[in-house]
């Protein structure tokens, strides 16, 4: 799910709003909501799934042309490829370092002087996952 690992079918939960037609299902773990099933406005039955909980979702298609003339023959292929298509992030672990404020400074009303105020911030992200990369290609056969 969103942090990387499976979790069994005892995590999920399921909550709904509005008409409650759509059952929303969500991870009591990690907060995922990878999909809601339920019924559409024209009554038949419905599944949708949330691609931002998949960590990396690549994608390929490919369309192949066959031609045939005055004795020849030959073949086109377009080929277009995505790695990270929904440029997911993978955010780093937030500072966890407590800025300490100066007592020492503090004035005649006993208010110190506030620390770094870094604590929970997130300033990179991992390098393990690419941005959105993408490629094109073209290929004659004759």
């Amino acid at each position: 799910m969103a942090d990387g690992r499976q979790h069994a079918r005892d995590d999920i939960a399921v909550y709904t709003f509005g008409r409650h037609v759509v059952r929303h299902q969500f991870c009591k773990s990690c907060g995922c909501a990878p999909f809601a099933e339920g019924t559409g406005r024209d009554g038949q039955a419905m599944v949708v799934v949330n691609l931002r909980c998949a960590d990396d979702f690549d994608l390929s298609a490919v369309k192949h042309h066959s031609w045939h003339a005055a004795g020849r023959s030959g073949a086109i292929e377009f080929r277009i490829e995505a790695f990270n298509l929904l440029n997911t992030p993978n955010f780093a672990d937030p500072n966890t370092n407590f800025a300490m404020s100066d007592w020492a400074a503090a004035g005649n009303n006993g208010i110190p002087k506030p620390g770094g105020g870094a604590f929970g911030t997130i300033t990179s992200i991992r390098g393990t996952v690419p941005m959105r990369q993408m490629q094109f290609g073209l290929k004659f056969v004759f």
